[in-house]
């Protein structure tokens, strides 16, 4: 026969895996919800959807040059780096 604290244990961890597994059910139906919600947002927007207009063109030495020289004039012009950019590299 099994000891009061083994049953304790067995119902602890029974109680564990039964909220981790409806943490991750909610997890999954917000995360779908989520994005569901953006593509219908995005859908709003644009009937075709939004689309995505790369600012520069090249390979990928070209491009980030392209985008460092846009961070510099922004804080040259502005006297603050832009939102999101918080030190210069």
């Amino acid at each position: 026969m099994e000891s009061a604290a083994d049953v304790a244990e067995m119902a602890f961890h029974f109680h564990f895996k039964m909220l981790s597994l409806q943490l991750l059910m909610f997890l999954t139906y917000t995360v779908e919800l989520v994005i569901r919600s953006n593509l219908n947002y995005l859908r709003s927007i644009d009937p075709m959807g939004a689309k995505m207009e790369p600012q520069f063109y090249g390979n990928q030495m070209q491009i980030k040059i392209a985008e460092k020289s846009k961070i510099y004039n922004h804080f040259i012009t502005h006297g603050q780096l832009p939102p999101g950019n918080k030190i210069f590299r």
